[in-house]
């Protein structure tokens, strides 16, 4: 009896935490983006929403902030029901919007791993899975909420996709993920699993749902229009895309660039003004971009690898494994990636605290990566060093390595758990 009354006493009090750090996130990320407007990124997406509506150009036009939208048609038009609200209104409501998702994200994410609902979880399962993982993704999302980012959205959307066809709907997943390409490319990765999987349909639905997407906002500004705003976004796009047109300074966090910074003799430009250099060779900058981009090949390759060898198979688990695997490396696969965009890392933190604390999977390698890449992704921020120190790790990658050593541990557990497996089905066989 007094069990009981102690595990119900630790369920109160978790759950009032877990609510007291919701509320506070929100509080700050408001506080920010209302004393700094020109800050924040979604005042820019409000200023193109009220664009779009005023049928004015979305890429030409710069908010107050001398800031232009660079995100595809699709997203202003979906910011349209925000536009006309004060902006103190829309962050508050934006903030809120992404900080459910991250809720529901979590939740049907352990769902679809554990096969049970995590409120059916002992009160000292859901305390340590749900708080590490806060810990871990805590100064991603901060970076997320405090410019008012689109990126816990994208998120929602991969999952529900991914969703979608792990429970055998895959036109519908396909539609969803296509979709989202017109927020950012994310999904490229998944569907290069569905590729090489031999799930054709989804990546034929995914084609048209971005089809679909890209047309959405015709019903608001017409044909002519909408095709105008196409044209700038992938003008924009494909310059973005060129080695000279990816940014160098140490808040873009990718692989790609910090390759180049180490390799290279470059300077790296930081927030606060100041700058620096982390170089270890001086190389010439064609071949390290050549280098680069080798790297970036090997990542997608890695995914096909993964996504052929355990992705076609049927048990129900192995689904959202290897899409927990594919959720580390998104954000380290692209040539742009800030902070915030490491908010996706969220089902692959839950994936792998699921195995170590509730599956008690105890292999000493996927512990060691998983620590390790813990040790890079929170362990990097500000809160332990002083921000030159901070700047420095940006520079020279290490939040991307944390990522690729969170899928690295991903891909160990699903090894070992393909060769019990087998094993089991062989024993099975022979009786």
């Amino acid at each position: 009896m007094r069990l009981n009354q102690s595990w119900c006493s630790l369920d109160r009090v978790m759950w009032a935490l877990f609510a007291l750090c919701g509320v506070v996130l929100i509080v700050l990320a408001y506080r920010k983006q209302v004393n700094d407007p020109f800050g924040s990124d979604l005042a820019v997406y409000l200023h193109a929403a009220r664009t779009m509506l005023a049928e004015e150009n979305l890429y030409t036009i710069a908010s107050d902030a001398g800031k232009y939208y660079r995100y595809p048609p699709l997203f202003a038009f979906i910011c349209t029901p925000l536009a006309n609200l004060p902006f103190n209104w829309a962050v508050l409501v934006w903030t809120i919007f992404s900080v459910a998702l991250v809720c529901i994200v979590f939740l049907s994410w352990y769902h679809a791993i554990a096969d049970r609902k995590f409120l059916d979880e002992p009160p000292a399962n859901r305390l340590l899975v749900a708080g590490v993982s806060l810990l871990v993704i805590l100064r991603y999302l901060l970076s997320h909420l405090y410019y008012g980012q689109a990126n816990v959205l994208l998120l929602a959307v991969l999952v529900g996709g991914c969703l979608l066809v792990a429970n055998h709907r895959p036109i519908l997943g396909g539609l969803v993920l296509g979709c989202s390409l017109l927020l950012k490319p994310f999904a490229v990765p998944f569907l290069v699993w569905y590729a090489v999987s031999a799930r054709l349909r989804v990546v034929v639905a995914a084609g048209i749902g971005a089809v679909a997407g890209a047309a959405v906002p015709m019903m608001l500004v017409g044909v002519n229009k909408n095709w105008l705003y196409l044209h700038s976004w992938v003008a924009h796009m494909m310059e973005q895309a060129t080695p000279q047109g990816v940014w160098s300074a140490s808040n873009n966090v990718s692989l790609f660039v910090s390759l180049r910074r180490v390799l290279t003799d470059m300077e790296v430009r930081h927030l606060g003004g100041t700058s620096g250099t982390v170089s270890l060779l001086s190389l010439p900058d064609s071949t390290v971009q050549v280098v680069a981009w080798m790297v970036f090949v090997v990542m997608l390759g890695w995914i096909a690898y993964v996504s052929y060898k355990y992705g076609r198979l049927s048990r129900g688990w192995m689904q959202p494994a290897v899409a927990s695997f594919i959720f580390a490396l998104v954000a380290a696969t692209t040539t742009t990636a800030q902070k915030h965009y490491f908010v996706v890392i969220l089902p692959a933190l839950v994936y792998v605290l699921y195995m170590w604390n509730v599956r008690q999977y105890r292999d000493s390698l996927f512990r060691v990566l998983v620590v390790a890449s813990f040790v890079l992704l929170a362990g990097t921020g500000r809160l332990f060093w002083p921000r030159s120190w901070v700047n420095t790790f940006q520079a020279i990658g290490l939040i991307p390595l944390g990522a690729v050593l969170l899928a690295a541990a991903i891909q160990r557990s699903l090894s070992e758990w393909d060769t019990v497996y087998r094993d089991r089905g062989n024993e099975t066989g022979k009786h």
